[in-house]
């Protein structure tokens, strides 16, 4: 049930990431829904736990925006990894610093995700890209910042309505 519900919201949210999201938001500057709900996944959870989301949101990601099958996901997975090592290296318990840290998990987070797909788009898609120098690249990560802002304190509600279940499925078995 659980792992359901979560199929939905990834898929739901790479629907709306990738059809309804660039009617409001200037071109190549969207936020990444997605890819905030997985720095915030991998920051609670290990990768053995939520490897599958990881392969859905990047699968979904490469199919919905029509990039060949890999590109997101080498990305996705590229910043989970990251991030698990920076998380492993300044783990922070304090409720203050945990949110100003995952902040910065996701401005590093946006930051390794460009260049990744800058990567692959230029040097193995051969595709003509440019970085830095567009100022929808800065957006983004203002955008994906402000996503966060949107998402953090109710994605903590859902951790904990998701660890109620999964003690309460412990219990009865």
């Amino acid at each position: 049930m659980i792992q359901a519900f979560i199929f939905a919201v990834i898929f739901f949210s790479a629907v709306i990431q990738i059809s309804f999201l660039p009617n409001f938001f200037p071109a190549g500057a969207v936020p990444d829904l997605l890819l905030v709900f997985i720095i915030l996944w991998s920051m609670k959870k290990e990768i053995k736990e939520i490897w599958i989301w990881i392969l859905l949101t990047g699968l979904f990601l490469d199919f919905f925006s029509l990039l060949p099958a890999g590109t997101n996901i080498s990305a996705v997975f590229t910043v989970v990894f990251l991030i698990r090592i920076l998380m492993r290296q300044y783990f922070i318990t304090d409720k203050v610093w945990k949110f100003f840290t995952s902040a910065g998990f996701v401005i590093i987070g946006t930051l390794v995700n460009e260049i990744v797909l800058f990567l692959i788009l230029k040097f193995i898609l051969k595709e003509d890209v440019v970085m830095f120098s567009d100022k929808n690249f800065y957006l983004r990560i203002a955008y994906n910042l402000m996503t966060f802002l949107i998402i953090y304190w109710p994605f903590a509600k859902f951790e904990k309505v998701l660890e109620f279940y999964n003690h309460k499925n412990k219990i009865i078995r």
